[in-house]
């Protein structure tokens, strides 16, 4: 019977079950205490007990389970042997750890333990060879040894060594390496090492990759676990056009804290970049997390220089949304019981970015707490730091600035019932102080605030439905500020103060299912209006009206929209529409279009009207802060085989101004080949250029659990990435 075959049979059956006991006569009385026996049909001779129908031993940490067994306990030329012997049907344990193979020796006055032909599982590896010796420690030694994440008995890929050490249950070593597809060889490394509990993978890795008019461009990928909880990756990619480029990544976890470490680093010398100080390109990055004092204070650091913004989209593709430059900065940040500090120093090391230079900023907020026997809730933040602006290169017809800057900030409310009412006032003022303003002068602004909420809740209770609606009123007032916004600097939105006057009214409705089974399932509409008084900016009393939602539809599909009505314009305001939909474990989709008007602006907060009472309508049209738009995005996941996956993504614009019409798209298609050869190819069409990417990988699980993982992490209605 083959290895694996065995190993799975006796694995899923616990062990077959033995028959009768034999007796054996003048047995000796001088065996190791803890010992245990049990053969079928056991014959006696010379010190030997034998037998070829089957039998156990057992003993501290051991298990011995085989057709043929002999245990010899005797003398032989003066010195004591004590000598365990099996093979056939072979099945032996030993420090939790399970073997299968054709013979095992165990001398238990040395602790040296051999097994021919051997084979055990650790992690998701299986790992056997020739001879395993196994160490008194539980490690173990293989001789022409052979690792694989292959479940058959003929494996479909195998890194094999002259030597292989496996430590214990931590990581797997080898030198002098070889992968082989089936039978046959394609690649040698001259060592590797990976973590037991770590994905079962070759660690070589080829990609495609081509980019517009790009030649081809081959890139390999080398892993290797260089030390306990630190793994590295080698990149080397070679193009006609553009040269050679490479780098390595190292990364550290470690698992009894929270100290963590990671380091990019990347080069091309890019042949085809005219610019000569352009054709060093690079990219270097590190991230650096720890904890100390008891995990009290927590740090964070990174930092991300690269020779110009393109070389992540022309070296290391990403899909149509890739990600933006990391800051470079270092946080410390305190959480107490009673209040949080964060200390934050960010600095610009790429002249390309425009940055908000902390130099440093510190940030102390308390928590809420209660006005002596007062029902007053107070909140207190303060803030102080060095702050300096610095734009981009790029960017024409701007002036860098930079003041030291002081904030504090406090504000009181607190709650009351009047019947079925529930009103909540508040007030609070904004102080910042500046060393510097465009006027070469120290400033003031000063800000005070305040507002009153009214609500109540009305429901009705139906046989399955629950329907809540919660009718409310909000007032907010912010005095106009000791200083125009155009005699001080605006380093961000902590920054935009201006007087304000609204009021905001509406009602929101809830249905609920009231059965267990159907209780997920919510509808949530809130239709609601502002009005702005006093503001010589904003045109119309109630310039818009708001009706958002959401949907919860069942345990697997979710929707969504928000949406407004330009009162003053007579045209929609803005309008985004999504639906997640979870059809079946093979298929899930996200649907989601966005419109926005000439009058819809772009604000990183769209509850705050600060803008809006400020800047003049006329002139926030006419800038980039207007937002006109239609945007259509599509995320579709298939499965069309246990072994095959399909990803499609689209981004289709329009409408915008002085922009053409575009339209993007990302096809991943993933797919197992032979059980081993895992094969995903990408391509995407962007505005500037057209993609393609092919990525061959050894190894991991077999094809349906790799797929079967993927489905489930798109979850019920959530297939938002």
């Amino acid at each position: 019977m083959k290895i694996r075959q065995i190993f799975k049979f006796f694995i899923a059956s616990i062990l077959c079950l033995f028959l009768r006991i034999g007796t054996i006569h003048a047995f000796p009385t001088s065996l190791p205490k803890g010992l245990e026996i049990d053969l079928k049909d056991p014959t006696y001779h010379d010190g030997v007990i034998s037998t070829n129908f089957g039998g156990v031993i057992k003993g501290k940490e051991l298990y011995l389970q085989a057709q043929d067994i002999r245990y010899v306990f005797k003398t032989e030329d003066g010195r004591q042997v004590n000598r365990i012997e099996g093979e056939g049907k072979l099945l032996f344990q030993y420090k939790n750890r399970t073997y299968v193979g054709d013979r095992v020796e165990f001398d238990l006055l040395k602790a040296k333990i051999t097994v021919i032909n051997g084979c055990t599982q650790t992690g998701n590896w299986f790992v056997g060879g020739k001879k395993i010796y196994i160490h008194p420690d539980g490690s173990s030694t293989i001789i022409d040894g052979y690792m694989t994440s292959s479940e058959n008995e003929q494996d479909e890929w195998s890194l094999k060594g002259k030597k292989v050490f496996l430590d214990g249950n931590k990581t797997i070593k080898a030198k002098n390496v070889s992968l082989f597809l089936s039978k046959i060889p394609v690649f040698w490394i001259p060592s590797f090492s990976t973590d037991i509990q770590g994905v079962a993978r070759s660690p070589v890795s080829v990609r495609l990759r081509h980019k517009g008019t790009n030649k081809l461009i081959v890139g390999l990928q080398y892993r290797q676990l260089l030390f306990e909880n630190v793994k590295a990756r080698l990149l080397l990619d070679v193009s006609v056009q553009r040269g050679i480029a490479g780098g390595f990544d190292v990364n550290y976890k470690d698992p009894l804290s929270t100290r963590s470490f990671n380091w990019f680093n990347y080069y091309a010398h890019d042949l085809q970049v005219v610019e000569k100080t352009k054709k060093n390109r690079y990219r270097s990055f590190g991230k650096y997390t720890d904890s100390f004092f008891d995990g009290k204070i927590s740090c964070k650091a990174t930092y991300d220089k690269l020779s110009d913004p393109e070389v992540p989209s022309d070296y290391l593709m990403k899909g149509i949304k890739y990600g933006r430059v990391t800051p470079t900065q270092l946080t410390f940040s305190n959480r107490h019981e009673h209040w949080i500090a964060r200390l934050n120093a960010k600095v610009r090391i790429n002249d390309f970015q425009a940055v908000k230079q902390e130099l440093p900023m510190f940030d102390f907020n308390v928590k809420p707490y209660q006005l002596g026997s007062t029902n007053w809730i107070i909140n207190n933040n303060f803030s102080a730091g060095y702050l300096d602006y610095l734009y981009a290169r790029e960017t024409s017809h701007v002036h860098n600035f930079h003041s030291s800057r002081i904030q504090l900030s406090q504000q009181l409310y607190r709650n009351y019932t009047l019947g079925h009412l529930n009103i909540t006032p508040k007030v609070g003022y904004n102080a910042i102080s500046y060393s510097n303003s465009p006027q070469s002068e120290s400033r003031l602004l000063a800000a005070a605030n305040f507002g009153i909420e009214v609500n109540t809740r009305l429901i009705k209770n139906y046989s399955s439905v629950t329907h809540s609606v919660v009718p409310y009123v909000s007032y907010e007032h912010v005095t106009k500020p000791t200083v125009t916004h155009n005699k001080h600097y605006i380093f961000d939105l902590q920054d935009g103060y201006g007087r304000l006057n609204t009021v905001r009214f509406g009602a929101r409705n809830y249905l609920t299912a009231t059965d267990r089974e159907n209780f997920e399932k919510m509808l949530m509409l809130d239709l609601y209006g502002r009005a702005f008084y006093s503001s010589n900016t904003i045109g119309s009393t109630v310039p818009r009206v708001y009706l958002d939602g959401k949907w919860k539809a069942t345990s697997w599909s979710t929707y969504s929209f928000q949406s407004a009505w330009d009162t003053q314009h007579n045209i929609l305001d803005h309008l985004n529409i999504r639906g997640d939909v979870t059809v079946t474990d093979d298929i899930a989709f996200g649907l989601e279009y966005r419109h926005r008007s000439p009058y819809a602006w772009r604000k990183v907060d769209v509850e705050n009207f600060i803008l809006d009472s400020v800047i003049s309508e006329h002139r926030l049209r006419h800038s980039q802060v207007s937002d006109k738009r239609d945007t259509f995005l599509t995320n579709v996941f298939f499965r069309l085989s246990p072994t095959v996956i399909l990803e499609f993504k689209t981004r289709n614009g329009w409408n915008r101004f002085h922009c053409p019409k575009y339209l993007e798209y990302e096809v991943d298609l993933t797919t197992v080949i032979g059980g081993a050869l895992r094969v995903t190819f990408s391509y995407q069409h962007r505005r500037p250029d057209d993609r393609f990417d092919i990525q061959f990988r050894i190894g991991g699980s077999s094809g349906h659990k790799t797929t079967k993982t993927e489905i489930t992490r798109i979850g019920h209605a959530n297939y938002n990435n």
